[in-house]
């Protein structure tokens, strides 16, 4: 499932990818509202999908106390299965 969401984020990256570079190319002459807008549509959504990659890169940590009560990091395997989703 991981991978099938991955792929749908990149393709729609490379669709906004292209639809900004075909609002860009616009003559510059002709400054349209859509041309405008659309543009603006396109690099809110770029921006959306970089947050929204950024959220699932940082995840919270989770502390472990050993035995002596001292606090530790866990490395990113055990938190795998603690459930993470990475």
């Amino acid at each position: 499932m991981h991978a099938e969401q991955k792929m749908k984020l990149e393709q729609e990256f490379l669709k906004q990818r292209t639809d900004l570079a075909d609002a860009e190319g616009k003559p510059e002459s002709k400054v349209k509202k859509t041309a405008t807008e659309g543009r603006c549509i396109v690099t809110d959504k770029m921006e959306a999908t970089r947050l929204a990659h950024l959220h699932r890169l940082l995840q919270p940590v989770l502390l472990m106390e050993n035995d002596l009560g001292q606090r530790s990091l866990p490395s990113i395997h055990s938190q795998d299965q603690f459930g993470f989703p990475f």
